[in-house]
């Protein structure tokens, strides 16, 4: 049983923790489609841009499960992205 996601991005968040553990979201970014090339290299570049460090990403993205999520087939969630993953879908 679980959630599994088809990988196709929807929307992408970029977050940084603060001294007192809370989150920052520096970008926000969700669409009613999947994120075109175009908007995934703007994301990139924004990234690129930012003087943070230590920043952390998260991904909107369709998924299923096992469980029938409320009656649905699939439904839309956020789920968090390695650096190392970010770079792979976002630097294209």
């Amino acid at each position: 049983m679980g959630v599994y996601s088809n990988q196709t991005v929807f929307g992408v968040q970029i977050y940084k923790f603060g001294d007192d553990d809370t989150s920052e979201v520096l970008f926000e970014e969700t669409y009613n489609e999947p994120m075109s090339y175009q908007q995934l290299r703007e994301t990139y570049l924004l990234y690129t841009t930012l003087k943070e460090t230590d920043l952390r990403f998260k991904v909107y993205v369709e998924c299923t499960s096992t469980l029938n999520y409320h009656g649905r087939e699939t439904f839309m969630q956020w789920m968090q992205l390695t650096l190392h993953n970010f770079l792979q879908t976002f630097n294209v």
